[in-house]
């Protein structure tokens, strides 16, 4: 007999650690801290005792043309390898879509982690979202960023950083718990998050990538609140704090269909499919 959805409980938490690992390979130690300051039971869906299915719901904000409606972020959903092709993430994303509707969830979205899987979930009726992305090259020959003070963020800067600047911006809102998260797990994982000072505007960048596996060192600013002119305008400074050949940025920009939405209500079909910028996304 196939079990039924339900959500988790505390003592769910060692099989789906368990779960978890097998499906991500992602180290001990993040999987401990994502348990330890993320993880929600009534959050969580999951298929089986132990779990052998499991599929999370984070709540967000859809904020756009003055308006915001509640969305729930589609997000690890995994399926252990002994129990595969047995339908169990169609059980989940079934109870979940019933859920959001009973409790006014107005819509979700998700990203695949992998090209094959959106057709996945567009037969459990997601359609391809416009979440605007774009990545800039910083010229390393630009402004001296001379005049650019870095500085480590704290979370209150941080949080007042983000809300000023994507007030204004199409986008996917999270709330103050789920900006804490955000701020520790960078920190946590050997990112930085830089306060930048100049005459032009305050901002800050999230450097969560850095790799010397390229032919050049390499640094991904995950986001950033500043606009292109202070990005060029810091090129120098951060090129000198990161230590990098290459600098990628990434920032709201052109449109770009990497995620996929479902709406609920009416409204959700009028804000769903015109754009928003996703950013922190747990990737």
């Amino acid at each position: 007999m196939t079990p039924q959805p339900r959500f988790a409980c505390w003592e769910d938490v060692p099989a789906l650690k368990s779960l978890w690992q097998e499906a991500f390979g992602d180290s001990q130690d993040y999987v401990d801290f994502y348990f330890s300051n993320r993880f929600q039971p009534q959050e969580t869906l999951v298929l089986g005792q132990p779990a052998d299915a499991m599929l999370t719901l984070l709540p967000a904000g859809w904020a756009a043309g003055g308006e915001e409606m509640p969305v729930r972020y589609v997000y690890a959903v995994a399926t252990r390898r002994s129990a595969r092709s047995k339908g169990l993430s169609t059980l989940l994303m079934r109870a979940a879509d019933d859920w959001m509707k009973r409790c006014g969830v107005e819509a979700a979205f998700l990203v695949p982690a992998q090209k094959s899987l959106f057709g996945f979930y567009a037969r459990q009726g997601f359609r391809r979202s416009v979440l605007m992305l774009d990545t800039l090259r910083l010229p390393k020959s630009g402004k001296s960023g001379g005049n650019v003070l870095l500085t480590p963020c704290s979370l209150e800067d941080f949080c007042r950083l983000r809300r000023e600047f994507f007030s204004g911006i199409p986008h996917v809102s999270w709330d103050s718990k789920a900006l804490e998260y955000a701020y520790r797990e960078i920190l946590e994982t050997g990112g930085r998050i830089l306060k930048v000072s100049s005459p032009f505007e305050c901002g800050y960048v999230v450097c969560s990538e850095y790799s010397q596996e390229h032919a050049c060192p390499q640094a991904v600013l995950k986001e950033c609140a500043l606009s292109r002119r202070g990005l060029y305008e810091a090129a120098g400074a951060l090129y000198r704090e990161l230590g990098a050949e290459v600098l990628l940025a990434r920032i709201p920009g052109e449109s770009r269909d990497y995620g996929m939405a479902k709406a609920y209500t009416p409204r959700a079909r009028r804000l769903l499919f015109s754009g928003a910028y996703l950013g922190l996304a747990l990737d």
